[in-house]
């Protein structure tokens, strides 16, 4: 039973910790490679549209130092990673990439999914959804390790209680 009990807690927290460390999401005019190595997520946007890229965002928690190509500007909201170009001719060129980072803090953020925002020199706007982004941990995520140690530490007690007291009569 014990045995059991830990093989699920293992499962549960390697489920939450691993997974593939790369994926490609692709829209219409914009392809979107994640890579997340370590607290790091970089998202690599090609441009497959005839105009500039000048815009890029998505959804974030607890991230810091954003990062995006030369020359644009990029910043953090509550809630999102934002880049901007200082106008056309600097924004991502057809058939042309730049990469966008941040880093996650170590006070807790999971793999989740956000939608991306890719916005065009000439005003257009194009969202991906299901991108992989950082999001907050579930509740149930920081409370399951808890209540599974205090389950563990009764069910130790009752075993040692039953052990010191000898055999039931019966």
């Amino acid at each position: 039973m014990m045995s059991i009990l830990l093989v699920a807690i293992a499962t549960f927290i390697a489920a939450d910790k691993s997974g593939p460390a790369s994926a490609v999401f692709e829209g219409q005019s914009a392809r979107i490679r994640v890579e997340v190595v370590g607290g790091q997520y970089t998202y690599s946007v090609t441009n497959l549209d005839n105009v500039p890229i000048v815009r890029f965002e998505i959804g974030q928690r607890r991230s810091y130092k954003p990062e995006g190509p030369r020359g644009w500007q990029a910043e953090l909201s509550k809630d999102a990673f934002v880049a901007r170009a200082a106008d056309a001719a600097g924004g991502i060129l057809p058939k042309w990439s730049g990469s966008f980072r941040m880093r996650v803090s170590s006070a807790g953020a999971v793999l989740g999914e956000s939608t991306a925002r890719v916005v065009f020199s000439d005003g257009r706007q194009l969202s991906i959804p299901s991108v992989w982004s950082p999001r907050a941990p579930s509740r149930l995520s920081v409370l399951f390790p808890s209540l599974v140690a205090a389950a563990v530490i009764l069910i130790h007690g009752l075993w040692v209680y039953r052990q010191r007291r000898g055999p039931l009569a019966t």
